[in-house]
């Protein structure tokens, strides 16, 4: 229970998570934040599959991939 106390405070003190965009979230390429967009299309594919819906992956800030409404 300690080490997920101290997790979830470095998490809330992180500068990346100190400040949450606006209305928007920037966006950049996959590519841009070190990841794959083939790797992030069959992610895409694979929760529209099996689950629907919709879902996004944001890293560093910054909107990499979003599908569905």
């Amino acid at each position: 229970m300690r080490w997920f106390a101290l997790l979830f405070v470095g998490v809330i003190a992180s500068p990346t998570f100190a400040q949450f965009p606006g209305k928007d979230w920037p966006t950049g390429t996959p590519e841009s934040q070190g990841l794959s967009a083939a790797s992030l299309d069959a992610a895409a594919e694979y929760a529209n599959k099996h689950g629907g819906g919709s879902g996004c992956v944001i890293r560093h800030g910054v909107l990499v991939k979003e599908w569905g409404d």
